[in-house]
């Protein structure tokens, strides 16, 4: 972590004293300069930006000091392209981060939709199916009530039976006695012949009522066992259409499972492209500091003429002029840390999909 107290302003003289002195600013040699303190990871980004601000400066002290103006010229237009390829290849690593990121969000979300529908729908099935089951439950109640009056009428149709064959026992006897009696009772023969013939008839027309009960029970029997096979096919029908859905919940379960795979795919690709960036920059931050090197050696040896003691009357004036620059300087770079400050803040679009794979997993 960097401690706190080291400023730009600090690290810009200590350069600037590094090279009047003819020493190379490396971050070692920084820090050495000030006193020991501060951490590399804080000093390097300052000193970048210190090398970078100061490039046309440092060429307009190596013009005073004799140097060739080709030669200046040809280190500073290619460190300028090294520059601008490597920000080229920082947006354009930037965008493609940023696509790939919108489409995985946007399969994410589909499945997620998707998943949510069929769940819903599973849950109206389960409802439908359990409606089905009580309905069935009912008509099974009802089938086995219905069996128990059908063996309730069968019961009461054989005691018909039985009371008509003790009927017919009943008038085999009185036959018997009245004909053992018509010799002495003739005048009994008619009145006894009527009331046998109402018998009769009486036990025919309870036959026939039972019969008629009877038949009118089996009908509404063969109706209920009609009415329990069409809802019995329908209950296959039912379940086969519950199987269905279940293979279709295990498909987009796949899916699903296939869009997260993609994702992490994604998400893999993301991270390769970080650390590709990381690369391009800590290539940049070494080409800049051979850059850095050069140009110290070149007013490293500028600085070990003669040349140099004829030219501290003029580095005297130019150290009010680096005053002023100074101030200038820590101006922009309240800005650059605003703007830095803003480059650091997270994407919203990437909380939004790690925060959606959280409440997934």
């Amino acid at each position: 972590m960097a401690r706190l107290g080291i400023l730009y302003s600090d690290l810009a003289n200590a350069a600037a004293q590094l090279v009047v002195e003819g020493k190379n600013p490396t971050v070692d040699n920084v820090r050495v300069a000030l006193g020991s303190t501060g951490s590399k990871s804080t000093i390097a980004p300052l000193l970048k930006r210190w090398k970078a601000e100061h490039q046309n400066a440092v060429v307009d002290v190596a013009q005073g000091m004799g140097l060739p103006g080709p030669l200046l010229q040809a280190m500073k237009g290619i460190h300028e392209k090294l520059q601008d390829d490597v920000k080229q290849q920082l947006e354009q690593a930037r965008d493609a981060h940023h696509v790939a990121l919108l489409a995985a969000h946007d399969a994410t979300q589909q499945a997620e939709d998707e998943k949510q529908v069929l769940q819903e729908n599973k849950v109206a099935l389960s409802t439908e199916l359990d409606q089905i089951k009580e309905s069935r439950s009912q008509l099974d109640a009802r089938y086995q009530a219905m069996a128990i009056e059908q063996a309730t009428l069968q019961a009461r149709q054989e005691g018909a039976q039985q009371r008509l064959l003790d009927r017919a026992a009943e008038v085999a006897a009185l036959n018997g006695q009245l004909t053992q009696a018509r010799a002495q009772f003739d005048h009994y023969l008619d009145a006894a012949a009527e009331q046998r013939t109402q018998e009769r008839q009486a036990a025919d027309q309870r036959c026939m009522h039972l019969e008629q009960e009877l038949a009118a029970s089996r009908q509404q029997h063969l109706q209920q066992q009609s009415v329990l096979s069409r809802y019995e096919t329908r209950i296959a029908q039912l379940q086969n259409e519950n199987t269905q859905l279940n293979r279709n919940l295990q498909n987009a379960e796949k899916s699903w499972e296939a869009c997260r795979t993609e994702r992490e795919l994604l998400t893999y690709q993301v991270a390769d492209m970080t650390a590709e960036r990381l690369l391009l920059l800590q290539k940049t931050a070494q080409a800049e500091e051979a850059m850095t090197q050069l140009r110290i050696a070149l007013a490293t040896q500028v600085g070990q003429t003669d040349v140099l003691t004829g030219q501290l009357a003029r580095n005297d004036c130019k150290i009010e002029e680096l005053d002023q620059l100074r101030l200038k300087l820590i101006e922009e770079r309240a800005g650059l840390q605003a703007r830095l400050t803003h480059l650091e803040q997270p994407d919203p679009t990437i909380q939004a999909g790690e925060q959606n794979d959280h409440v997934q997993t």
